[in-house]
């Protein structure tokens, strides 16, 4: 009965040392190579709309953890408008500068309108994204890219 106590206590004793070492294991790991080009829908909330787009991220460029490129979307109803920064339109394309996090999240500023997106890789051919932006043109929005 003594040996089944300090068998539970070394089992519990290694499960608390592997918990910890595994945030650090997971930095550690080599960085996921997001080159290319990210295409999928999404859906958008304005005041006073929902707007379904299709987005396009061309990653062109990857230096360590530091990623840049250009963001593309078009709204499907080509009626319904979201603001770029400069002008009311259907469709926009804007450079981005982005960063890969410890925790591995990808957070990337558009350079014109400000929209800032949080990206989660969820295999090695799709991103799921949150998109935020205050200000006079508020807006938030959720899709899932595949990599072409």
């Amino acid at each position: 009965m003594a040996l089944r106590g300090v068998s539970g206590a070394i089992l519990a004793v290694l499960l608390s040392i592997l918990a910890l070492a595994a945030p650090g294991l997971a930095q550690d790991a080599p960085l996921p190579d997001l080159r290319g080009e990210w295409t999928g829908e999404a859906e958008f909330r304005l005041p006073g709309a929902l707007v379904a787009q299709v987005h396009r991220f061309h990653i062109v460029n990857q230096t360590d953890a530091f990623i840049d490129g250009v963001h593309q979307w078009t709204n499907v109803d080509s009626s319904q408008t979201s603001h770029d920064g400069i002008e009311y339109t259907s469709a926009a394309s804007e450079p981005f500068l982005g960063v890969i996090a410890h925790d591995r999240s990808i957070w990337i500023v558009e350079h014109g309108d400000q929209t800032m997106f949080r990206m989660t890789l969820l295999d090695a051919d799709r991103l799921s994204f949150v998109a935020m932006e205050g200000g006079a043109h508020p807006l938030v929005g959720r899709g899932v890219l595949t990599r072409q």
